[in-house]
């Protein structure tokens, strides 16, 4: 727990009891949480998965939520059953809720709490067999450990368990809380009619897997699956990451109370590998680019309209201003050249309605310095353009995609942040994703900010928190690279947490893009080495000063480089130090050159924690965010080009 008592925990869900939906079958569960803080309002942070027929789940996923000491938080739990594929809550049967206070359940023995179900509106909890429907949250505090672990594991000699044919195996994966009771944490999938299966490797961060502690007990069990009825358990054991190292590690499977073996649970591979952090780019010196577009339809109101989202008042900017100001001032600091290209669209340039066009009014050159400098060529365009229509997102996302293209050098490594400010309903939802599609493969996120008070729940698709985004032609987004946030939410006293929640999902995005390329970070001593040289043959070109004091007359100017040199030589022997240190060290791995599957990838998809970094501007970039997953997705109206010009 740092200075200000916060701390980050994972909260498991498990329920009881629960009510049936459907005539012929048990319910197949899935839970919604949602978070209140210090802002008053339930904000949703994740859903599960689902577990198939079941009146009793204990769901795998975790949820993962900041717990500060001082604000009063509470947990609200929503209960579905699944009705239809759809991603939309409205779709599906909701069961019930249940609240939490984040402090009875942080303080409470064994760090669980169980509570009733209740039906919305209703004041009596939901019965079901004469007893309580119920939901029970358990929490543990996470480690921040940066390791991935990965698993091959089989099994042998399995019996029968059916009276025609083999056993349809699959593992569950179990690991121990301190109160003795167990939590799951992976799931194989199953491999039909095989005594001897081995399954698909598994990548899994060792937060998640032992929260960091390879002496912690894991359970193994290995079910039989049956396509009409519950899975049987063929055998269990236990064993911790530790034993797995051991060559050629199998255990008896057993069941309880019974002494009988049913087959063996083997580890064939496992190794641990450190996974890089968001952090470890940025010591190599990566660069996270910042571009900007705005909307310029006719929808926002006549500029000279005080009503209007463009009007300029000097006394008070308007939500466009407040929030580029906002979310750029804590993106610009990791941008060393401070030139950030604006782009507008919907706007009418002459005659002509142009859907992305330079605020520089120079193609060729659409960049300006620093935050300050998007503000004024912002405010000075409209002296050059008429607002339009309709709102059109293909154009912009397409020469940002273009921007990011750009091949990376050896000792360069830049990922781009396309900031777009909009007040409606975008015109092109589908060539809209069909470029997001596209440009999921490229190093940039999509920072879509709502302002104004439009309906704004067309955007929860492009955000695809609940499901991949799907192109025309079929193609699935390699990952999520879309963050929408409505600014109303944050107007007020809020402002200051829309930076925050804006950029919460761009360290995991990032993470995801560079170990899905295999991209490792740059070294910062080779980076520190070529900043020495830079500022060596700077030096040189600076004057002499004419005096002969202690300085050796040196200018000012050369006496602040001096000193930063010399800051710098002190920098490169420590990460000297440091890489001999890591030389010495044994990666921890059993018989890699044995692996089954050719080799695991350099890094996992498991984003690690960012916590007390020591670095404001960091604790803003949260690598392991809330998930916000909405179930509305409605079409509404789009902006009509207005029968004025300002």
């Amino acid at each position: 727990m740092d200075a200000n008592l916060s701390s980050k925990i994972e909260i498991y869900v498990q329920c009881s009891n629960l009510v049936s939906h459907d005539l012929l079958s048990k319910s197949d569960p899935f839970v919604v949480l949602y978070l209140r803080g210090i802002s008053g309002q339930f904000e949703q942070i994740g859903r599960s998965e689902t577990i198939k027929n079941s009146e009793n789940p204990k769901f795998s996923t975790q949820f993962k939520i900041e717990y500060f000491f001082e604000e009063n938080q509470e947990i609200r739990v929503e209960i579905y059953d699944t009705d239809t594929a759809s991603q939309k809550l409205s779709e599906q049967d909701f069961i019930g809720n249940a609240v939490f206070p984040v402090g009875e359940m942080v303080a409470s023995p064994g760090q669980a709490v169980t509570k009733a179900i209740f039906a919305k509106g209703s004041k009596k909890p939901i019965m079901q067999h004469s007893k309580p429907s119920t939901v029970t949250l358990s929490c543990e505090e996470i480690s921040l450990t940066n390791d991935l672990v990965y698993l091959n594991l089989a099994a042998t000699g399995l019996p029968k368990m059916d009276m025609f044919g083999s056993a349809d195996p699959y593992l569950e994966i179990f690991r121990s809380r301190e109160d003795g009771s167990w939590i799951k944490i992976h799931k194989t999938e199953v491999i039909k009619n095989n005594p001897n299966p081995t399954w698909k490797q598994i990548s899994i961060s060792s937060q998640q897997l032992c929260n960091g502690d390879y002496a912690r007990p894991l359970l193994i069990k290995c079910f039989d699956w049956d396509r009409n009825s519950d899975p049987d358990l063929i055998g269990q054991c236990q064993c911790s990451v530790n034993d797995m190292k051991e060559n050629n590690f199998s255990q008896s499977l057993q069941r309880p109370k019974k002494k009988k073996t049913y087959g063996k649970f083997a580890v064939r591979n496992l190794r641990i590998a450190r996974q890089h952090s968001f952090m470890d780019y940025l010591k190599g010196g990566c660069q996270i680019s910042l571009m900007v577009a705005i909307d310029y339809t006719g929808s926002n109101g006549n500029p000279t309209d005080p009503r209007s989202l463009h009007y300029m008042n000097s006394q008070s900017p308007n939500e466009y201003i407040r929030a580029m100001s906002a979310i750029g001032t804590v993106l610009a600091p990791y941008d060393t050249d401070q030139q950030f290209p604006v782009w507008g669209f919907g706007a009418k340039i002459g005659s002509q309605t142009s859907h992305c066009f330079s605020l520089t009014f120079d193609e060729r050159n659409p960049e300006v310095r620093g935050i300050p400098g998007i503000i004024d060529v912002y405010q000075r365009s409209f002296q050059k353009v008429a607002l339009s229509g309709p709102t059109l997102f293909q154009h912009i996302l397409q020469t940002a995609s273009d921007v990011a293209k750009q091949q990376w050098q050896t000792d360069c490594q830049n990922y781009y942040i396309f900031l777009i400010l909009t007040d409606g309903v975008i015109n092109d939802l589908q060539k809209t994703v069909d470029v997001l599609v596209a440009a999921s493969g490229l190093p940039l996120s999509v920072i879509i900010v709502g302002v104004g008070q439009a309906d704004f729940r067309q955007m929860d698709h492009l955000d695809a928190d609940g499901g991949q985004l799907k192109s025309s032609n079929g193609r699935f987004a390699e990952r999520d690279i879309v963050q929408f946030v409505p600014f109303r939410r944050f107007d007020g006293q809020q402002i200051t947490r829309l930076s925050k929640e804006t950029l919460a999902e761009l360290p995991g995005q990032f993470l995801a893009y560079m170990r899905s390329k295999k991209i490792s970070p740059l070294d910062p001593a080779v980076r520190i080495a070529r900043m020495r040289a830079q500022q060596q043959q700077h030096m040189a070109q600076l004057p002499q000063g004419g005096g002969s004091g202690s300085n050796g007359g040196l200018t000012v100017e050369q006496q602040i480089h001096q000193a930063h040199m010399a800051t710098l030589a002190a920098q490169q022997q420590t990460h000297q130090a440091r890489a001999g240190l890591a030389s010495l060290q044994v990666s921890e791995s059993k018989d890699d050159s044995s692996s089954g599957a050719g080799g695991a990838p350099q890094q996992g998809m498991n984003p690690p924690m960012m916590g007390s970094s020591g670095n404001p501007q960091l604790e803003n970039l949260r690598v392991n965010p809330p998930q916000y997953v909405s179930g509305r997705d409605i079409d509404v109206p789009g902006d009509k080009p207005p029968s004025w010009s300002p």
